[in-house]
């Protein structure tokens, strides 16, 4: 049977990338971001649900990301997604969960608001 795992996310990073190093010197990068999806309701009333999702980047692009992007800067992610299992310390039990692992990193461009909250008066 055929399977296909792409994803595609735009969204805002949720702290800055954790980088490290694999064993054999691979860079490897973590960061949060948060999508939001709107919709408006029966009664016409604006609604927002935001989404917070792990990302892992490797490589070269882990190591740029680390030096030019950080929390709240607008990323575009094309990966696909991976589920991690592990088997809890405390009670022993298996837990799993879904994260992206990007396969490209794009950043956006910061808006003017953004831009304008950042400029300090001399």
């Amino acid at each position: 049977m055929p399977s296909f795992n792409q994803i595609i996310l735009i969204g805002h990073m949720t702290r800055d990338i954790e980088l490290r190093h694999t064993p054999s010197g691979s860079p490897v990068g973590d960061f949060g971001l948060a999508v939001n999806r709107n919709w408006k309701d029966k009664d016409d009333n604006r609604q927002t649900e935001t989404c917070f999702i792990d990302v892992t980047v490797w490589g070269t692009q882990a190591e740029n990301a680390k030096q030019f992007l950080g929390k709240g800067r607008a990323v575009m992610i094309v990966g696909h997604l991976r589920q991690d299992t592990w088997e809890d310390k405390s009670t022993g039990a298996k837990r799993s969960k879904h994260k992206v692992v990007a396969e490209r990193l794009i950043y956006l461009p910061e808006s003017k608001e953004r831009k304008a909250a950042d400029v300090k008066d001399p």
